[in-house]
């Protein structure tokens, strides 16, 4: 089931406020998957809070991102 393989992570990217909607954090992204093909990454991965609506926005419908998995956690 398991196949080894390359890819990059990114765990979750902020653009402060007043500098959303200007392209930034596309390009973070775009750079960040970049240099991950560049190393022979075959997939990128990517990690943002579940309850963050605007990330989610971005990342699957503007970035193309699906889910995959699932990471649950509890406080200790």
């Amino acid at each position: 089931m398991h196949r080894e393989m390359i890819y990059c992570h990114v765990s979750e990217i902020a653009v402060r406020e007043g500098q959303r909607s200007r392209g930034i954090g596309d390009s973070l992204m775009q750079a960040g998957e970049d240099w991950g093909r560049r190393m022979g990454a075959e997939f990128a991965s990517l990690e943002f809070h579940n309850k963050n609506v605007r990330a989610s926005s971005f990342y699957q419908g503007r970035m193309g991102y699906r889910p995959a998995s699932i990471t649950a956690i509890k406080r200790l």
